[in-house]
């Protein structure tokens, strides 16, 4: 009998737990919470504003957008020479004038995609002669 008088009451007891179950507010994965949380302008301003949470703390001071020191060269502007100027840092010369159409007597030097005649002596531009790509064909 006693028995009996267990199994009951623990019956008993996990049906009145059923109703309490049936009616808690389900909130699926927590998709639709967050609306719940804060107003709306709140998240308005996050997102106008720049996320560095998967960023390392070293990289998000540097405000680069988190981009690696190696790769933030990627994106630079190319340095244009004027006339008057001297080019400095790298350049390649152009050996072989003759061979793009251009004169054999002066100097020319192959900067950042431009191929400019300078002054052998100084490094001085003289003249821009145009995109490396479309005078040396690379």
């Amino acid at each position: 009998m006693k028995h009996l008088t267990r199994l009951t009451l623990a019956a008993t007891l996990g049906a009145s737990l059923l109703p309490g179950v049936a009616l808690a507010d389900n909130p699926g994965n927590g998709a639709a919470k967050w609306k719940k949380d804060k107003p709306r302008s709140e998240y308005v301003i996050r997102g106008a504003q720049q996320d560095y949470r998967a960023c390392p703390p070293g990289l998000a001071k540097k405000n680069n957008g988190c981009r690696p020191p190696g790769l933030t060269q990627e994106h630079h502007e190319r340095k244009r020479w004027r006339e008057g100027e001297r080019i400095t840092g790298d350049y390649i010369l152009v050996r072989d004038p003759r061979r793009f159409g251009l004169d054999p007597r002066n100097t020319y030097w192959r900067s950042d995609g431009y191929v400019y005649r300078v002054d052998r002596k100084t490094g001085e531009v003289l003249a821009l002669i145009g995109l490396a790509q479309s005078i040396l064909g690379n």
